[in-house]
């Protein structure tokens, strides 16, 4: 809008053209004049503030018309063209350009035939047709525009109405009519506008029931990883139970190996002592022999004693009594030959029997030997057998360790994927009630073909714990009112 001095410019041209035009004019000329010109100024300073353009133009050729009067313009040809102009500049705001441009083409063609007729009080004068035509062209172009400027803010304003002013906006305006390329740009704004939002509809609800169903399979992940964790916890235990009483065996396993080699030393020496006592044995049997042959020498001596005892008793009975002393010795040799023989006999009974005695000892104790030998062999084998078992063992006792280390790992990283995948299901609730809140927004348009959405199955009911964040409020709608929209096409300025 222009400034309150601005204003009365058109109105201060004038009354200086009234001054200027009335010195050369008469004073019936001059009312006349004064009266016109009194009567447009207030439909100049109306246009002005509407067309001021167009305005300025017309007083720019009255001041031209002005000057051109200051060096012999007739005042009526004067007046006339100031007529002339001043009605052209009043015909813009009927935005009809048939009107103006027939205006126009009757204002330049009345001096014409006024002066062809002969009519005419004063001299044709080129120059206000000039400034005219040139008037009527540039109030044309202008007037061209403003039709369409009109038109288009005819449709943005209809549009505008068709989207709804207060509840659902409304994009389905495929079937409304636009004749202005801004108003045909701006349906199909709005056309891409509504397929862009059919098609977040489409994703929201897809994006609504992907979050419901990963919700679904995140509290099922969850329970799963919780019953892992704990079974996962039962074999800890159980594997550190076991862990304890494989090392309980190994201590064991090395107590027995220990003992069987105390056993082997033993049985050792005791192997030794057995052979030791198979030597006594064996020894003892020579000795028996030997005494049994020392018996046999002995008895051949007392039977030969015996024999010779005899022999002298039979001589001694020959003698006589020269021999009867000869003969009691002989008796009591004889006695003591039988007597030694058979202490002989006894004696060999004895050592035959001690000697079968020490033969079946001496077998005894070989059989002995070679028992204690199959001991120690089997001692010494029981030993090794103890000593892999005790190394089985500590290695076993080893690889439990480590396989308990590497299920706690497991259990740590099982609680770490349940914590993890209890985020998961927060954060698919969130998801989920962030689609059902653009849902909701989404809802406040209707695009048409029904209106229809697309069918989503229902999912879970989602609980989400953690706090969800808010949805931003969305700024109102700017939307005319009735009373704007009835002042839009009159309230914008084209110039």
């Amino acid at each position: 809008m222009p400034s309150s001095n601005a204003s009365f410019l058109p109105g201060v041209a004038f009354l200086a053209l009234l001054a200027l035009l009335g010195v050369h004019a008469t004073p019936h000329d001059a009312v006349w004049l004064g009266a016109v010109v009194s009567a447009s100024v207030g439909i100049v300073l109306w246009t002005w503030r509407r067309w001021r353009r167009a305005d300025t133009v017309a007083v720019g050729f009255a001041t031209l018309l002005l000057a051109m009067g200051w060096q012999g313009l007739a005042p009526d040809t004067a007046q006339g063209a100031l007529v002339s102009m001043l009605t052209l500049s009043l015909l813009p705001p009927l935005r009809s350009l048939p009107l103006l441009s027939g205006a126009t083409a009757a204002l330049l063609a009345t001096p014409l035939l006024l002066s062809f007729t002969g009519l005419a009080t004063s001299p044709l004068q080129p120059m206000p047709l000039l400034l005219l035509a040139v008037q009527g062209a540039l109030l044309s172009t202008r007037t061209r525009q403003l039709g369409r400027q009109f038109a288009e803010n005819a449709d943005v304003t209809f549009l505008i109405r068709a989207m709804g002013q207060q509840g659902p906006i409304r994009l389905n305006l495929s079937a409304v009519r636009a004749e202005s390329t801004l108003g045909k740009r701006l349906r199909d704004l709005q056309d891409r506008m509504a397929g862009a939002l059919r098609e977040a509809r489409a994703a929201s609800s897809e994006v609504q029931s992907a979050s419901a169903e990963l919700a679904g399979e995140s509290h099922q992940l969850t329970a799963r990883t919780e019953r892992g964790a704990a079974g996962l916890r039962d074999t800890v235990m159980t594997l550190e139970q076991i862990s304890v009483i494989v090392k309980s065996s190994a201590d064991a396993a090395m107590e027995a190996r220990s003992t069987a080699e105390h056993a082997s030393r033993q049985a050792e020496h005791g192997a030794e002592l057995f052979g030791r006592v198979v030597h006594t044995m064996r020894e003892i049997d020579g000795s028996s022999r030997e005494i049994a042959e020392i018996i046999s020498v002995i008895d051949g001596i007392a039977f030969q004693t015996n024999i010779l005892a005899l022999n002298a008793a039979v001589e001694a009975a020959r003698a006589g009594e020269q021999g009867r002393g000869f003969a009691v010795v002989a008796a009591e040799v004889r006695s003591l030959a039988l007597r030694s023989a058979a202490s002989a006999s006894q004696i060999k009974a004895l050592i035959q029997r001690s000697n079968e005695t020490v033969h079946q000892g001496t077998q005894l104790v070989d059989e002995a030997g070679t028992a204690m030998g199959e001991i120690v062999r089997s001692v010494r084998n029981v030993g090794e057998v103890f000593a892999t078992l005790s190394a089985d063992t500590s290695e076993h006792a080893g690889s439990i360790e480590t396989v308990t280390g590497a299920v706690r790992e497991v259990d740590e990283l099982t609680r770490d994927n349940a914590a993890m995948a209890a985020s998961l299901a927060r954060i698919a609730g969130a998801l989920h009630n962030r689609g059902q809140q653009l849902e909701s927004v989404l809802g406040a348009f209707r695009l048409g073909e029904g209106d229809a959405r697309p069918s989503v199955a229902a999912g879970p009911s989602v609980e989400v714990s953690a706090p969800q964040p808010k949805l931003a409020a969305l700024p109102p709608t700017a939307l005319p009112t009735a009373a704007a929209d009835s002042t839009t096409a009159d309230a914008v300025e084209y110039f």
